[in-house]
């Protein structure tokens, strides 16, 4: 079981991840952005909150696979993107917390 775990990240994996989530987050009909601006239209903020959880969810699938790193999880996403993967975006926090906010001020750092 611990060789198991500490093998090489696999690169189908990496590639499969990437080829299911980035089509959905581009500017397409069908893409997440997509139906996210169509809820933001509507005026329906359930759906714009749900459609925006799964958006964020495709975005950090790929940026753990970009990096070859196991998903952790959904609890503190953004420490472990700036803690363990070297290519994300600088600013990842910053443009995290200028989309949904921060309702205390903090990105994540919580209990």
């Amino acid at each position: 079981m611990h060789a198991w775990a500490h093998q090489p990240y696999p690169v189908e994996l990496q590639r499969a991840i990437i080829a299911k989530n980035h089509p959905i987050l581009r500017h397409t009909v069908f893409s997440l952005v997509h139906q996210l601006e169509l809820t933001a239209l509507r005026h329906d903020l359930v759906s714009v909150q749900h459609r925006m959880t799964a958006l964020l969810a495709s975005y950090f699938d790929i940026v753990f696979a970009v990096n070859k790193r196991p998903h952790p999880g959904e609890k503190r996403l953004i420490q472990h993107v700036v803690a363990s993967c070297p290519t994300a975006p600088p600013d990842l926090p910053q443009q995290i917390e200028a989309l949904i906010g921060a309702p205390d001020g903090q990105t994540g750092s919580g209990p």
